[in-house]
């Protein structure tokens, strides 16, 4: 990569480094590309909610969505991806974590994910894990694009 380029991939990564949120340092994109196991380009297609108890007793919403993949950045594309997402609305009650967004079903977006131990993904590093896009394929509300997260996830040992 020439320097040119690398500075350039720098300032990208740097810009997407507040995207989500996080208690501790930002996390640049490259990072959390490779921390991942897996990095898609993905639709949300079906989504459904449910009560849970956690390990450590508490009751949660949980969303699980079905995600349409479009394009494999990091490991296989595998077609679909089931998806959980801490918070979402299950009859009038709704929960919310602070730093996690539910995808709404038709949102398009870039899913750094891990695998649970039930078989499906959760959000890598919570909500740094997901990278929602707008119609220009920016990461929403950002400078961020998706030809920048390509490049990033190429750099961190992309798609297989």
């Amino acid at each position: 990569m020439s320097r040119g380029a690398a500075v350039a991939l720098g300032m990208c990564v740097a810009g997407v480094a507040g995207v989500g949120a996080d208690a501790g340092a930002p996390v640049d994109l490259a990072t959390r590309v490779r921390g991942a196991s897996r990095a898609v380009v993905a639709t949300v297609v079906h989504a459904e909610s449910r009560w849970v108890t956690t390990a450590a007793g508490d009751r949660v919403i949980v969303t699980q969505a079905v995600a349409r993949i479009h394009e494999a950045l990091k490991g296989p594309n595998t077609g679909t991806l089931v998806v959980e997402f801490e918070g979402g609305a299950v009859g009038e009650q709704s929960m919310r974590a602070s730093d996690m967004d539910v995808l709404p079903v038709g949102r398009r977006a870039v899913l750094l994910v891990e695998p649970t131990p039930a078989g499906t993904w959760r959000p890598h590093r919570r909500g740094l894990g997901v990278l929602p896009l707008d119609a220009a394929d920016r990461v929403a509300g950002t400078g961020v694009t998706l030809a920048d997260v390509r490049r990033a996830a190429r750099v961190a040992g992309g798609a297989r």
